[in-house]
């Protein structure tokens, strides 16, 4: 138990660590602007947490003990369904604020990163270390603490690997949300709505090893986490030839 309660307040203090201090060097390097980062956050708090949750709350309706029952009785409709949700409250918010802010200004490439730190460093916060914490919290106070029981259940079934690799994951995710940023952010600044699109099914194709870990479909925790970082290559380098690349070097899309 001691072993988990450093190696969980390790996990704590790197995801601080990554979120500041990629912050910082985008802020001297690129001159983000952090009103856009705090958009970016809020935007994943109220498309991520309040509207998704409400549907998912009404669709899926969960069990007292938060069991689904669309998991047990048609699990490839709820991995289908896993998948399409995050994509599409996640990358509407993207869309959504892009598009206001192209009504402001033109847009840049440094909105793309900006907006991607905020919205996936609340992720990485929210999903991330919270969930740390309160695994923390579960060692720490034993069964005094307040927490729901498969809160207690996972922290107890932590080990160091699983810690770690859990730990990879919400950096991965982190990466990811910045990549599918810039997706985004040149759909509407070069008026491509393609470019949209390709983000909804990025997304999905992402969330599915996580989505197929949920419905026992993928039970191997180093293909689950090895798919999720091919995912990622795949994206950065797509997003460096189609996006990035042409916008530094002038070029067009499609010319």
């Amino acid at each position: 138990m001691a072993g988990n309660v450093t190696h969980l307040s390790i996990a704590l203090l790197l995801i601080v660590l990554v979120i500041i201090g990629a912050l910082i060097y985008a802020r001297r390097k690129m001159k983000i602007s952090f009103g856009l980062v705090g958009l970016g956050a809020l935007a994943f708090v109220l498309a991520v947490n309040i509207l998704e949750r409400l549907v998912h709350s009404l669709v899926l309706q969960p069990n007292p003990d938060a069991s689904i029952s669309l998991i047990r009785k048609a699990p490839g409709v709820y991995v289908l369904y896993a998948c399409l949700m995050a994509a599409i409250f996640e990358e509407g918010a993207r869309y959504l604020v892009f598009y206001w802010l192209g009504k402001k200004r033109s847009l840049r490439l440094t909105d793309g990163l900006a907006y991607g730190l905020g919205h996936g460093g609340a992720e990485l916060f929210l999903v991330g270390w919270v969930t740390f914490l309160l695994y923390l919290l579960v060692y720490l106070t034993g069964p005094s603490a307040k927490l729901p029981p498969i809160i207690a259940y996972q922290a107890w079934s932590l080990s160091p690997l699983s810690i770690y690799l859990g730990l990879l994951e919400r950096l991965l995710a982190f990466a990811l949300q910045i990549c599918l940023s810039f997706w985004v952010y040149y759909a509407l600044e070069k008026k491509k709505i393609s470019y949209f699109f390709w983000a909804l099914v990025f997304h999905a194709l992402c969330d599915l090893p996580a989505a197929l870990g949920q419905v026992g479909l993928l039970g191997n925790i180093w293909l689950l986490e090895g798919s999720l970082g091919l995912c990622l290559l795949v994206l950065i380098f797509l997003t460096r030839k189609y996006i990035i690349g042409p916008t530094l070097g002038g070029e067009k899309i499609g010319n």
